[in-house]
């Protein structure tokens, strides 16, 4: 679509991302979903921070997946340590013998606020080859998110929240090369994860809203509706 210019909006989102494309989906928690159904099994293993929403919980039980939780250190500061994910890696392999299919993380939790180090955890990701999602719903829009350099695979986010569209739309940007994100795109066209709804008013509101912060790059969105 080039009025609004949603196809020039698509490709500048992966580059603000440092990703290599983005998809934008029915909210962040179906992101979640379509991630983890693209990725894994029935039966798999998913590990994910003590600290993420419960819409991660969701996307994976309904993908039929097992859940391991990351513990964070309680009470004062609540914080997840980078390290337990190399930890419950093992765990999880040496209990059903084979590595988790994805690992999740939720760069800034919703109850405390608490900045996870995603970058440590993208780094031991890479290091045990499990495929890396980054839950950015509360952090990409108003921080600087770099994908690449995070060591992430997939991330996935919330347009109404901190790009003040309106609701309900999500985006799920990720960093595949070659055959193996020839793979990725094809299962997630079957399943449906370039919905009509992403040439619809919440795209264009998420639009508008990089169009301010980029200083108008776009031209005058009114008249280009």
């Amino acid at each position: 679509m080039d009025k609004p210019p949603v196809h020039d909006f698509t490709a500048d989102v992966a580059e603000f991302l440092n990703m290599d494309d983005v998809r934008f989906t029915a909210g962040c928690r179906h992101a979640k979903w379509a991630v983890m159904h693209m990725v894994c099994e029935q039966g798999d293993t998913v590990v994910v921070d003590a600290l993420a929403h419960y819409t991660s919980y969701l996307a994976a039980e309904a993908n039929k997946l097992n859940i391991v939780e990351v513990p964070h250190n309680g009470y004062p500061r609540f914080e997840i340590d980078p390290q337990g994910y190399a930890t419950k890696f093992e765990e999880v392999e040496q209990k059903t013998g084979k590595l988790p299919s994805i690992a999740v993380l939720t760069h800034v939790d919703y109850r405390y606020g608490n900045i996870a180090d995603a970058q440590k955890v993208g780094e031991i990701c890479k290091e045990y080859g499990v495929p890396f999602l980054l839950n950015t719903a509360y952090s990409s829009g108003i921080m600087p998110v770099d994908g690449k350099k995070l060591h992430v695979d997939f991330l996935c986010g919330s347009g109404h929240k901190s790009w003040a569209a309106s609701a309900p739309i999500g985006y799920w940007p990720q960093r595949m090369n070659g055959a193996a994100r020839c793979s990725i795109n094809q299962r997630a066209a079957a399943i449906g994860a370039d919905a009509d709804f992403q040439k619809g008013s919440c795209i264009v509101r998420m639009l508008a809203c990089l169009w301010r912060a980029r200083g108008n790059d776009y031209g005058v969105i009114s008249s280009s509706c």
